[in-house]
């Protein structure tokens, strides 16, 4: 069985990294320093408006995949395994196909 701590917390901290990331995510290493100083950003900064924007990939999981704009999706590499891996998340069980596919380390 899934641990639903786990999944959730993966989520979260999906969610976290956007959050921090969104006010950096177009700069490079050098913008970012002089930006942030030489430790590169520690803290939630100001992006698209508000403090801690939480961006595309979390605003998905919320929503589903019906409120990406279609657009996106076709231009998504890897998008077809992708949607594998979500459909096996979410109907996974301990059966030879998933032991097969998704074998324990």
């Amino acid at each position: 069985m899934p641990d639903a701590d786990k999944f959730s917390g993966c989520l979260l901290g999906g969610a976290v990294g956007d959050a921090l990331g969104a006010a950096v995510e177009f700069m490079s290493l050098d913008e970012i320093r002089n930006v942030f100083g030489p430790d590169g950003i520690q803290n939630y900064a100001p992006a698209y408006g508000r403090t801690g924007a939480i961006a595309g990939n979390i605003l998905g999981a919320l929503y589903g995949k019906s409120s990406i704009p279609v657009e996106f999706l076709d231009q998504l590499e890897l998008r077809e395994l992708i949607e594998e891996m979500a459909t096996d998340v979410v109907n996974f069980d301990y059966t030879d196909h998933y032991i097969e596919k998704y074998p324990p380390d």
